[in-house]
């Protein structure tokens, strides 16, 4: 401490339409310290109750998906797969405990140990593999279980896509400590529904997270786009936010034959519908992640701590 003058706060500047600075906190899962007392006092309050973490320097993108949609490891290993082939450092993170799908599709064992580092199949390209077991109950308490996996997942890599569940507690810590989530539908009522519905989940315990949409199966590129319509429409108007439209996965057997075969779609098919949906949904990723990255560097380490213990 310094007893002759006293540290300045920083001031805290606008961005955007008069938004304090604090995209970083939704960004990287980072949540600054704030003074104990004066006007910024307990201007987060209102935040969920999430220890300080720093993570490691990358972008931590979650795959989810409402209860009845199907494809969401196939999509999040073929995501994966497109990335690194692109040449940036991907991590497949699996954090469905539930139904570790991602495991099996890439062949990689299910007995994996906590935070430990797999590797796939030749075919993706021996692609690393992390793996998320033993979430905490409570939806709120965020621990080593979580937090150590995410570091290991994101500290070679640039890029850490995480398969999620859309109703296990591991799936509600990761997604506050992702830039963005990604739900996967269906151009199907009940479907939508349910789409809905982890959409309002996401929202509710990842607050200022950014939320993308897939639409799968589509027997069109009309039909996806109106999926997309009906959804973001209902979710601007009762939750108020604005979806990010990622597109549509043309519904093709490609893609079922790939997943049967464990191998890559776009390795096995590259000419498919489904090869090109996907080529596309992996270029408005990087595009969303360079800004990501730029918001990043904002976030000052030194105010952030990686908190060890309960």
């Amino acid at each position: 401490m310094n007893d002759d003058k006293g540290e300045r706060p920083r001031p805290i500047r606008k961005l955007g339409r008069g938004l304090a600075d604090v995209s970083h906190i939704f960004l990287s899962g980072a949540e600054p310290r704030l003074p104990a007392d004066g006007p910024e006092a307990g201007a987060f309050e209102d935040n969920h109750n999430e220890p300080s973490v720093w993570l490691p320097d990358a972008t931590y993108i979650s795959i989810t998906s409402g209860e009845r949609v199907k494809g969401k490891s196939l999509t999040s290993a073929n995501l994966a797969f497109s990335l690194r082939s692109r040449g940036y450092r991907v991590t497949l993170l699996n954090a469905d405990s539930d139904q570790p799908d991602v495991l099996a599709l890439t062949e990689c064992s299910e007995d994996g140990i906590l935070g430990e580092s797999l590797v796939t199949n030749e075919a993706f390209g021996e692609l690393p593999v992390v793996t998320i077991y033993g979430a905490r109950r409570n939806p709120g308490e965020a621990g080593l279980d979580i937090l150590d996996p995410l570091s290991d997942a994101g500290r070679e890599a640039r890029l850490v896509i995480t398969d999620t569940s859309p109703l296990a507690d591991t799936s509600y810590a990761v997604w506050r400590h992702s830039s963005l989530v990604v739900v996967l539908t269906e151009p199907s009522i009940d479907t939508m529904r349910s789409s809905y519905v982890a959409i309002k989940r996401i929202n509710s315990v990842a607050p200022g997270v950014r939320i993308g949409l897939i639409v799968n199966l589509a027997a069109s590129h009309a039909e996806g786009e109106q999926c997309f319509r009906k959804i973001s429409g209902v979710s601007r108007d009762f939750l108020k936010i604005n979806l990010r439209n990622y597109g549509i996965i043309m519904r093709d057997q490609a893609a079922k034959q790939a997943g049967e075969r464990k191998v890559p779609l776009l390795g096995a098919f590259p000419e498919s519908k489904a090869s090109e949906c996907v080529e596309s949904i992996a270029r408005l990723i990087l595009m969303d992640e360079s800004a990501i990255a730029r918001r990043r560097t904002e976030v000052r380490p030194e105010e952030c701590a990686l908190r060890r213990g309960a």
